[in-house]
């Protein structure tokens, strides 16, 4: 255990794992990239489908409110469109360039 340890600091931890974990990391790599590609492929399918039903079931629900609901619920939307969500696609997009890069 010694000797490792001292392996390790003589070397540096890159080292260390280019030598002795390289097939792990570089098969860790591409089944991760496979991974995140078929489940890009997987969304951009699904996506159409997916807003389509969650835009019926948002004109159902503002149909059965009244006005003032109405209008609270489409602030809340807006509130989401404008803040939040171009952060989720942000750390989205930069999730993907890291697993890309």
């Amino acid at each position: 255990m010694r000797q490792r340890s001292r392996d390790i600091s003589e070397r540096g931890l890159v080292q260390y794992l280019r030598k002795n974990y390289l097939n792990f990391i570089n098969d860790f790599i591409v089944h991760t990239l496979g991974f995140t590609l078929l489940l890009v492929a997987i969304l951009l399918v699904l996506k159409p489908f997916l807003m389509d039903a969650l835009e019926r079931r948002n004109k159902a629900r503002l149909e059965l409110m009244e006005i003032e609901q109405q209008k609270e619920a489409q602030q809340r939307t807006a509130r989401w469109e404008k803040r939040y969500r171009p952060v989720v696609t942000a750390l989205v997009g930069a999730g993907v360039g890291f697993l890309v890069g």
